[in-house]
């Protein structure tokens, strides 16, 4: 590369925001990893709000928890009064891509199986400084609205609404559960 720290990921727009690079295929999903690494070792990162919510995101598509929150860390510390980014000129996809990093580490819904059907993965980023918390009204592909609660960085409840009849592939871990539902049925999933 000739400029190894440039604020740009175009070449990662497969891992985010797109869905084209997934653990499915582990060539490409380490490359983008090793990608991501070697851009902010560089410095990518580094006084540009919407590269810094780019990076969080993709960590987050990476599982890599702690490395999105301290991205997202550094947004909300370069901010202004009303938790706006503070570069300037003031940046829309700084602060929108800070609120999508957030939801990246808490849900992602961008897979899809065999069939078609979206596979609402919970809680796949969790950093080690959020042990608990609670998050309501997530939007989940596939027609799902999602609430989730965690306490000692695991998993106690999630509620799933379906807004239509359908499938809902729902990962937690390493195991992922499938319910045949109908529109406005709510699924109540606990780990234990």
């Amino acid at each position: 590369e000739a400029d190894p720290g440039h604020r740009h990921l175009s070449h990662l727009l497969g891992l985010y925001p797109f869905s084209l690079i997934t653990p499915q295929q582990p060539e490409l999903y380490s490359a983008a990893e090793k990608a991501v690494e070697r851009r902010v070792s560089h410095g990518a990162a580094s006084g540009w709000g919407w590269s810094t919510a780019h990076v969080a995101s993709a960590y987050a598509r990476l599982g890599k928890g702690d490395e999105a929150f301290h991205y997202i860390h550094e947004l909300l510390t370069d901010n202004r009064d009303n938790l706006f980014n503070g570069t300037n000129p003031f940046e829309f996809d700084s602060n929108f891509g800070g609120t999508s990093g957030i939801a990246e580490m808490l849900l992602q819904s961008h897979r899809q199986d065999e069939n078609g059907n979206y596979i609402v993965h919970l809680l796949p980023a969790l950093p080690s400084a959020w042990s608990e918390g609670a998050v309501k009204g997530l939007k989940a592909r596939g027609g799902f609205e999602v609430d989730i609660t965690w306490k000692k960085g695991e998993l106690t409840t999630a509620k799933i609404q379906s807004s239509k009849d359908g499938v809902l592939k729902l990962k937690y871990r390493d195991e992922t559960f499938s319910y045949e539902v109908r529109a406005g049925e709510v699924i109540s999933f606990s780990p234990d």
